[in-house]
């Protein structure tokens, strides 16, 4: 009859997540039928999946749970860009953990380096340096980095 995709935390307790009607007329199919669902709100870390296939007559059966880790699933933003010294940061991780923030001219000199906090995945870095263009790096906890170049304009 159906098909419901549901999503777990800890894989042991399942929440519906999407429920997919047969392609099959009557229920049955002598061919192979593909389905698919997506995760629009995805959670951060591993998250468990399971099928739940529902026949006409009201049995059901579940498929294997398999795991899904998302190590990041914001896209890190900055901005302004141009800037006029006051730079926003977010998309960063939640876990309590300190990014590295390295700036460096476009050379690749180091001109300043930093360890902040990030609050609610958010950063706020005031730079203090003239006019140009500048390539901010940061680095979390993890090893994982995301450069960026960033305009300053006074």
């Amino acid at each position: 009859s159906y098909f419901t995709v549901e999503r777990s935390s800890d894989g042991i307790r399942f929440d519906s997540l999407a429920r997919i009607n047969t392609l099959a007329p009557g229920g049955n199919s002598g061919i192979k039928l593909d389905y698919s669902a997506f995760d629009l709100t995805p959670l951060s870390g591993t998250s468990f999946y399971r099928l739940k296939q529902t026949d006409l007559d009201g049995h059901t059966k579940y498929s294997d749970i398999v795991s899904v880790t998302l190590t990041q699933h914001i896209p890190v933003a900055v901005y302004p860009n141009p800037s006029h010294g006051t730079v926003y940061v977010s998309g960063l991780p939640t876990d309590g953990s300190a990014v590295k923030i390295g700036w460096y001219d476009l050379s690749g000199r180091l001109l300043s380096q930093q360890l902040a906090l990030p609050q609610g995945g958010m950063l706020t870095l005031n730079t203090y340096f003239g006019n140009g263009d500048y390539i901010l790096r940061l680095t979390a906890a993890d090893g994982s980095s995301t450069t960026r170049t960033v305009i300053i304009m006074k």
